[in-house]
């Protein structure tokens, strides 16, 4: 077979003003959330960056050699 296994990978993005600004504004909510149904203690921090832990499992594809992966 000449089909290689491939999983689809995140593709990282700028930070814009406007991410930025949705970000802060999303604060109150999500602390307000934390005080009535806790989920920070399914979060794991590392190296300043921030996972949520989930068990998502990804299927992998097969495609051609020459095939491009979309996220």
């Amino acid at each position: 077979m000449d089909k290689p296994k491939e999983l689809p990978r995140p593709i990282p993005c700028e930070l814009t003003e406007a991410l930025r600004n949705k970000r802060v504004n999303a604060c109150p909510d999500l602390l307000l959330l934390q005080a009535e149904r806790p989920f920070l203690d399914r979060v794991i921090s590392c190296n300043e960056q921030w996972y949520l832990y989930d068990n998502r499992k990804r299927r992998a594809l097969w495609l051609d050699k020459h095939t491009k992966i979309l996220p």
